[in-house]
């Protein structure tokens, strides 16, 4: 009978511990959702005091990944050298316009995509009558949390995001003997 309690025992261990660490992980996702939609509330916050993507670039770098990081930084020292032409990006590559922000943007829903995290950010308000979406994906490194593209407009066409666009303007700027 002692065996039969030991088989008994293990075999509970087995069934309940798999569960357990499935609620761990499914209250860690959570976590992670809401640290994101801070994460990226806590940036719309500090960028609207002055909407300058250089500025961004500057006093944020820990907040982008090294590949957006430098593709951004490139982007902008071709357009500062190309004075008379443009050669980078027309917009803000943050808010998604070129006109005047909206008064407010609200990060709300938050969705795991692989290992990263879509974040959905609604515009709002101001002189504008409009309303725009732009959907940052986050990324999680050594428990800090980094941008690493920004989606357009739902982005149903692949290239509906920051770093194809920048590709895009690199190419350009390549092919056309650009520097």
């Amino acid at each position: 009978m002692l065996i039969d309690r030991w088989v008994v025992a293990a075999l509970m261990a087995a069934i309940i511990y798999p569960a357990s660490c499935a609620s761990a992980q499914a209250g860690d996702a959570s976590g992670i959702e809401k640290d994101s939609r801070t994460f990226v509330q806590s940036f719309y916050k500090w960028y609207l005091t002055n909407p300058r993507s250089d500025r961004a670039c500057k006093d944020k770098a820990s907040s982008f990944s090294p590949e957006l990081l430098k593709q951004l930084n490139d982007d902008y020292a071709a357009s500062q050298k190309s004075k008379d032409e443009v050669v980078g990006l027309d917009f803000d590559p943050f808010l998604n316009t070129n006109a005047e922000p909206h008064a407010k943007y609200i990060a709300s829903k938050v969705t795991k995509k692989n290992h990263n995290y879509l974040v959905q950010v609604d515009g709002s308000g101001g002189n504008r009558a409009d309303h725009t979406r732009i959907i940052p994906e986050v990324a999680w490194k050594t428990g800090k949390a980094q941008f690493v593209n920004f989606h357009y407009d739902g982005f149903k066409a692949p290239d509906d995001n920051l770093l194809s666009i920048l590709k895009t303007l690199r190419n350009n700027r390549v092919k056309d003997g650009i520097k």
